[in-house]
């Protein structure tokens, strides 16, 4: 019943947004070619208490950061709400962050206390909502981020459900897909200061954000992506004109996810 769902839920699309249609089975082959055609990538990790002690030689004490009030009290109410929405979303909960990840984000964010962060992959907005805290706690910045939610029944109603709605000011929500968006919100902004990806895991499409990003990417400016251990896309980026590199195990996931920093001044 639910393929059959799908399927009627794709041809529904055809009449009113078949833009999108063209988006849902694009990434379907996309996916499909991915397990036929591209190897996995071995990356060496490290803790998330080490990454946080490399970047820390850059950017200042951090593991201080990742202690604090703000970001145990987002923790705390984001778990909460995923009690809640688990039980009654429409898709799974593996479409959300870690929270190794997500605390990572606030960390950075507190601490570079960028202008414009711009994420590719909501789901119930766990990463988002940790990012938004820190941009709340910095009283500066604003979170751009784009997701085409799964094709299920009422998806799009629980697309950042995990976001409390105090911090939602600060939030700019695009629906669709990144290849779609990305390119218009880049080309309507001076600078990214921190990029997240989190969207569809292909090596195709990593490797797309990224070479979209990249020139947007400000001195300094830092890409974190998610779920990395699949392709290649990620390890190319140590050609580029980058400043320091680590890759974090995810303990609940048990997946992996890399941060990249570019060459400061």
């Amino acid at each position: 019943m639910a393929f059959v769902w799908k399927l009627l839920a794709l041809l529904a699309l055809l009449p009113e947004r078949p833009y999108e249609l063209w988006e849902r089975l694009v990434t379907v082959a996309d996916v499909r070619l991915e397990r036929c055609l591209v190897p996995a990538t071995f990356y060496e990790a490290v803790a998330l208490e080490d990454a946080l002690e490399l970047f820390a030689a850059r950017l200042g004490p951090l593991v201080e950061i990742g202690r604090e009030v703000a970001v145990n009290e987002t923790e705390q109410r984001v778990r909460q709400r995923l009690e809640v929405i688990n039980r009654v979303s429409p898709f799974d909960a593996a479409h959300s962050a870690d929270i190794d990840l997500a605390r990572f984000c606030y960390v950075m964010t507190r601490a570079m206390r960028p202008q414009l962060v711009l994420e590719t992959g909501v789901a119930f907005g766990v990463t988002s909502a940790f990012i938004l805290a820190a941009l709340h706690e910095n009283g500066q910045g604003v979170l751009h981020s784009i997701d085409l939610p799964p094709l299920a029944r009422d998806a799009d109603r629980f697309v950042g459900a995990a976001i409390p709605e105090t911090l939602k000011p600060r939030w700019n929500l695009h629906r669709g897909s990144s290849r779609r968006l990305l390119p218009r919100i880049l080309h309507a902004v001076q600078a990214v200061d921190i990029f997240v990806h989190d969207s569809l895991h292909t090596y195709r499409n990593m490797r797309w954000e990224f070479d979209q990003v990249w020139p947007r990417l400000g001195v300094g400016g830092m890409i974190i992506a998610d779920d990395i251990q699949g392709n290649g896309a990620f390890e190319e980026l140590r050609s580029r004109d980058m400043e320091v590199r680590a890759v974090i195990r995810e303990h609940a996931k048990g997946s992996l996810f890399g941060v990249v920093r570019k060459r400061g001044s």
